[in-house]
């Protein structure tokens, strides 16, 4: 399969980023503690795709990941839906999306375990914060992008609000619809994660946790890595 331009320099830069990382930890530079060999990394790796107990982490994120976005998502569209269609409506509540949307989530977490504990329910909550402001951003913005001459003659065919969203607005704003779900998703997986790195008895943040605590740092590097390659495939 003949290589792209640009596709041989990311493999370029990942290969030359990793051969960099494997000779640092070898030179001794930084100690092993901090910085273990990249080949060890991947040996560590091996070990733990083979263990259940990393899989059953790995379905407690996802878990909460996937209903963090799915209620995240589904609340972001119709707030959206809601104030997009309307111009004066989408002027009074952009400056306050944007503002509380550009607050880091991770405050908050204090509240939603206060009031939905310290379990899974509490991470679940902060992926559905993480994901909302993104989503219904994105979307409500797309909408008011939206050409009006397309608005008109919908309204001239009888078409009412809901009509409206589901037969011109929806389509023609389907394609940063879809950024905004990914960037949700980016931003869930982040909250989500972060989440378990504080409070949590299971997940991959927690199992992160556990091996800095028990200077497992290849196995910590390692379940990281696999998260990375879990995020590439996913998006």
């Amino acid at each position: 399969m003949k290589l792209t331009g640009a596709r041989a320099v990311r493999i370029g830069t990942a290969a030359a980023a990793l051969g960099g990382w494997e000779a640092v930890a070898r030179s001794g530079l930084l100690p092993g503690t901090v910085l273990p060999p990249f080949s060890g990394v991947v040996a560590a790796l091996y070990d733990l795709v083979q263990q259940s107990s990393t899989w059953f982490q790995f379905y407690v994120s996802v878990w909460a990941i996937g209903m963090g976005l799915a209620i995240g998502a589904g609340a972001g569209l119709l707030i959206a839906a809601l104030i997009g269609i309307s111009a004066s409506v989408w002027r009074t509540f952009e400056p306050l999306l944007y503002y509380v949307g550009s607050l880091p989530k991770i405050i908050i977490l204090p509240v939603l375990l206060l009031y939905l504990g310290t379990g899974i329910y509490s991470k679940v909550g902060m992926g559905a914060v993480s994901a909302f402001f993104p989503v219904a951003i994105t979307t409500a913005q797309s909408m008011r992008e939206v050409r009006g001459t397309y608005i008109r003659a919908a309204r001239c065919l009888g078409a009412g609000p809901l009509r409206l969203v589901v037969n011109v607005y929806a389509p023609a704003a389907i394609g940063p619809i879809l950024s905004g779900l990914r960037l949700g998703l980016a931003v869930a997986v982040t909250g989500v994660l972060l989440a378990e790195t504080s409070v949590a008895s299971a997940g991959v943040g927690y199992q992160a946790m556990q091996y800095y605590d028990n200077l497992r740092i290849a196995d910590m590097y390692a379940l990281l890595l696999l998260v990375l390659l879990a995020a590439v495939a996913a998006n």
